[in-house]
């Protein structure tokens, strides 16, 4: 018996599709690679690829490699997955997109120092230009 959350949505499909819907263990356990030097692709990708089944339902990654040969659906779910950090100092500024917010991303420091290095090159071009 598949229980969970996509066997859930491959039912309800089923419903409102009108088909019968069976249910396979991939028999290699993998999603899908693909083998460059046999140019074939193992696990769910490499099932669908291959006429095996009509489609896989299963957390999925999209990629570049796998969209060349198999089309995926829009996200069913998303689990909102962030990263989460120490807020830097221009972090709590950057809500409000001002002209100063430019300005307060860096310390005085380094715009002194972007500022030599653009003066010491426009006197540099000028002169040996």
């Amino acid at each position: 018996r598949w229980v969970g959350f996509y066997p859930e949505i491959v039912g309800e499909l089923s419903r409102r599709l009108n088909f019968q819907a069976t249910f396979k263990r991939v028999s290699d356990g993998r999603y899908g690679s693909y083998d460059n030097q046999t140019g074939r692709w193992d696990g769910m990708i490499g099932d669908v690829y291959s006429g095996d089944v009509h489609f896989a339902a299963a957390p999925l990654t999209l990629n570049a490699v796998r969209e060349e040969f198999v089309d995926f659906s829009h996200g069913v779910l998303n689990f909102g997955l962030v990263v989460v950090a120490k807020p830097a100092k221009w972090v709590n500024t950057a809500v409000v997109r001002d002209a100063k917010f430019f300005l307060r991303v860096f310390d005085l420091g380094v715009w002194l120092a972007s500022g030599g290095v653009f003066l010491l090159t426009a006197l540099l071009l000028h002169y040996n230009g």
